[in-house]
């Protein structure tokens, strides 16, 4: 939970089973995700498993992910993925960018 809390509220925030309360979204997120499917999707994507997590939620294909995310989530419609070539590229190399829209949920049982 550390290394979540470490990218900030907005960016990632930690939620007990237990002791918190979840929005609808926020479980509809949960139900659509979790961390087979995105290592489903990275490995889709050819995105070395032993790369840092900060690094992976960088490239334009964790980008995606979160959005697309998002979208299904809220019944909306996904947007374009990019190429298995895009996916790759990085789009900040100091700092994480993430959609203002998404948070990574870390449970704590």
């Amino acid at each position: 939970s550390g290394l979540h809390r470490g990218f900030g509220v907005n960016v990632s925030f930690v939620r007990s089973v237990n002791m918190d309360s979840w929005s609808d979204l926020q479980l509809s997120m949960m139900r659509n995700g979790g961390n087979a499917k995105l290592r489903t999707f990275f490995d889709n994507y050819q995105i070395p498993q032993d790369k840092p997590i900060d690094f992976k939620y960088r490239t334009k294909a964790g980008i995606y992910y979160r959005d697309m995310l998002k979208a299904l989530s809220e019944g909306k419609p996904l947007p374009n993925p990019p190429t298995l070539d895009e996916g790759l590229e990085v789009v900040n190399n100091k700092a994480p960018t993430y959609s203002k829209h998404f948070n990574v949920i870390l449970l704590i049982v």
